[in-house]
């Protein structure tokens, strides 16, 4: 019975890191009406993301230029709250943490002008 018990647990947990990930992520079921799905395409502007972990700020380093193309950056806390959306301008960019970022992991989407994610990445706060 304890087998049973615990392998309903593991199933449960392994379900609910898949929902929140998901959430996270920003993806939307295939089947959710007049939604468009995002999708993630190859083009890599973030050339590098430091320090991981942070603990006040994290830098992002961009592969050229990205104030004509107007990204947008966004990042999300673990249970899928938006806690940044800035337009990236020039090769580089810092981020500080407001008190609302407490320990814990964040995800981060490039968004093109048109809506589009076009690069995602994640990174640790330690407070």
């Amino acid at each position: 019975m304890l087998g049973i018990l615990y392998s309903s647990k593991k199933r449960l947990l392994l379900l609910l890191m898949v929902a929140s990930t998901t959430l996270c992520m920003g993806f939307i079921p295939a089947n959710t009406p007049n939604s468009p799905t995002p999708t993630v395409s190859s083009v890599n502007i973030v050339s590098k993301f430091y320090p991981n972990p942070a603990v006040s700020f994290i830098q992002f380093e961009f592969t050229s230029d990205v104030t004509s193309a107007k990204y947008t950056l966004e990042v999300y806390s673990f249970m899928g709250k938006r806690m940044l959306q800035t337009p990236m301008n020039g090769r580089a960019m810092t981020v500080n943490f407001s008190d609302e970022f407490y320990r814990g992991m964040y995800v981060f989407h490039v968004r093109s002008a048109n809506g589009q994610i076009v690069e995602t990445g994640k990174f640790q706060v330690v407070r």
